[in-house]
C-alpha cells in the first residue's frame, strides 16, 4: 500500500496536492521547484506543506487518542509537573489497579520523553500528559501541547 498516493485507502486526511508536495519534498525537490513545477508561488507550496504536516501528526495524536481509550486505567497528568515525576505517578495508578508494569522506571522516563516531548519545557509539563495502562501492563501515552 502507498500512503501518499493513497492506494489501498478509502480516505485519508490529505488532499491531493498534499500528497504531490509531500512526495516531491520526499525525493529532494525544493518548494521554489514544486512550485514552477505545479505553477503556482513558493508560499502558497509552504502553505500546502505546512497544512498537510499539520493534518499528519493532528491523525498521529487521533490514534493516540483511541489507543488510550481501550486501555482500562486512563488518567491525565496535568501542568507544571516535572518530569522526573511523572514515572512515580504511573507506576502508583497501575499499583492501585494491580497491575505490574512492564518496563523499568528508566524506560518509562524515556518512553515519556519521546511519546509526549511537545507537552515539555524545561522538564516541567506546560500542557498535559495523557496516560493509559493496559491489564498487562503495557502503556499508552499522548502528549498534548497547551498554550501558556
Amino acid at each position: 500500500m502507498n500512503l501518499l498516493t493513497g492506494s489501498g485507502l478509502e480516505e485519508d486526511w490529505l488532499t491531493e496536492k498534499q500528497k504531490k508536495v509531500l512526495k516531491l519534498r520526499e525525493k529532494g525537490y525544493t518548494q521554489s521547484e514544486i512550485a514552477r513545477k505545479t505553477d503556482t508561488t513558493r508560499s502558497n507550496i509552504c502553505v500546502i506543506e505546512k497544512n498537510a504536516r499539520r493534518n499528519i501528526e493532528k491523525s498521529k495524536n487521533t490514534l493516540e487518542i483511541a489507543k488510550l481509550l481501550k486501555y482500562p486505567v486512563r488518567f491525565e497528568i496535568d501542568r507544571e509537573v516535572d518530569i522526573y515525576d511523572i514515572p512515580r505517578i504511573i507506576f502508583r495508578k497501575a499499583d492501585d489497579k494491580n497491575i505490574k508494569i512492564n518496563i523499568s522506571g528508566p524506560e518509562l522516563l524515556r518512553k515519556v520523553r519521546e511519546k509526549a516531548n511537545l507537552a515539555f519545557e524545561d522538564n516541567k509539563l506546560i500542557g498535559k500528559v495523557e496516560v493509559g495502562i493496559s491489564r498487562d501492563g503495557s502503556l499508552a501515552i499522548n502528549g498534548v501541547r497547551k498554550a501558556r
